[in-house]
């Protein structure tokens, strides 16, 4: 389970693992960090001018072009309250660069806001629930795919990006923020 702490501070529960996500924006620079009751801080950033990002798991950087999906669907779908939103994949190969072979699920879960950020150019200002949730119900098939990875087979992350008005003192002030509604495994 997934309990907000504070704005973009979250802790993570989930069977035998208890930890601490926490999710930065400063400036240009997005990071996803992960650090848990055993003492393991990681962590990914995201340069969002340069489109690339850093994994401490593996130590290496990447760039945007890397990260990209062969077959990346650029689609857009509608709904309420929705300006606009894309489907990106992750392919596995990708995925296991970054978190490496074994990664647990947080750290799993860390890797595809930041992939997707860094994919993107923008920050992901979704929490880590539906990221871990999804990641809960697709675990093992993922954790398999990582030990093996495969190019054609990965994960697909919805985006959104949200229109949101707000008016205050007489002025209108509009600004937008990219969430991921749902992970999806193909």
């Amino acid at each position: 389970s997934v309990i907000p702490l504070t704005d973009g501070k979250y802790m993570l529960l989930d069977e035998n693992d208890v930890a601490i996500m926490t999710l930065q924006s400063q400036k240009h620079l997005f990071t996803v960090s992960v650090d848990t009751v055993a003492g393991k801080h990681e962590f990914f950033s995201v340069d969002t001018n340069t489109g690339t990002l850093y994994s401490s798991v593996t130590n290496r950087v990447f760039q945007r072009e890397e990260l990209l999906s062969d077959d990346d669907d650029e689609s857009q779908m509608s709904t309420f309250a929705v300006e606009d939103s894309w489907i990106k994949k992750i392919s596995y190969t990708k995925l296991a660069e970054v978190t490496g072979a074994i990664a647990d699920k947080l750290t799993i879960a860390a890797a595809i806001i930041s992939i997707t950020a860094a994919i993107m150019g923008v920050t992901i200002s979704t929490g880590p629930a539906i990221v871990v949730s999804v990641i809960g119900a697709a675990f093992v098939i993922i954790i398999d795919a990582l030990k093996a990875p495969k190019k054609t087979k990965g994960v697909k992350v919805a985006v959104d990006k949200i229109k949101t008005v707000k008016h205050q003192a007489g002025q209108t002030f509009t600004f937008y923020q990219y969430e991921i509604p749902s992970v999806d495994t193909y």
